[in-house]
């Protein structure tokens, strides 16, 4: 599990109030942070997400009030992204776990327990589109390595509003050099194609973080030109 970075905007988050049938381990893992590493739950049938399972992003934080939902009351969410809902069964001693996609009305059983749910979970091919929710995206924007950084960049581009974007390609410029790499290419893209979206503002703030990077020198050669 991993915390959401500081300083970067984050997605609305689902919520959990507490409850005694919700399992201890929970709220340990929930301690960890908030966003699995691994996020893939291979499934007996497809789902919106693929033809051989679903992901799962943020966990529902503690909350005095839960997700609202039109759910039956013995499911609670624990995790929510748009239609799709990960639930505590409490129809089941244990309780189960159970995946809910409303706009398909798929509703499926995937673990006997939650210790079951997690130790099924695994890793994917990081994937996003315009389409996805930001939850999503910055999600496998924090899980994409060095070259699936590229795509979700592009994505994100189109998707987020300019200011929300700058502050990821900052984040970035504290990551992994081929990371920083990835980020600086993008940043070039915006500044080459889009600088009229740019505030002076922001583009010295963007510039500054470059400076200061591991691609400092890839920085000013591009920067002469700017």
């Amino acid at each position: 599990m991993i915390s959401f970075p500081a300083h970067l905007p984050e997605p609305e988050l689902p919520l959990i109030a507490p409850h005694p049938a919700i399992p201890k381990n929970y709220w340990e893992l929930l301690n960890q942070g908030q966003w699995p590493q691994r996020f893939w739950l291979p499934t007996d049938e497809p789902t919106s997400d693929g033809m051989t399972g679903v992901a799962i992003h943020a966990f529902a934080r503690l909350s005095d009030t839960a997700i609202a939902t039109t759910l039956p009351d013995y499911l609670i969410p624990f995790a929510h992204d748009g239609h799709q809902y990960f639930c505590f069964d409490l129809s089941t001693e244990t309780p189960a776990i159970r995946y809910v996609d409303t706009e398909v009305d798929q509703w499926l059983v995937v673990a006997p327990d939650f210790d079951h749910f997690i130790t099924q979970l695994t890793t994917a091919p990081i994937q996003v589109s315009e389409q996805d929710s930001y939850q999503k995206w910055a999600h496998m924007a924090l899980l994409a390595n060095a070259e699936e950084l590229p795509a979700v960049l592009a994505v994100g581009r189109e998707s987020l509003i300019m200011s929300d974007y700058l502050a990821w390609l900052i984040y970035f410029t504290g990551e992994s050099p081929a990371k920083q790499q990835v980020a600086l290419d993008a940043y070039a893209f915006v500044r080459d194609f889009m600088g009229s979206h740019l505030t002076i503002g922001q583009a010295q703030q963007v510039d500054a973080a470059f400076r200061h990077s591991a691609v400092s020198l890839q920085f000013h050669t591009l920067a002469e030109k700017w």
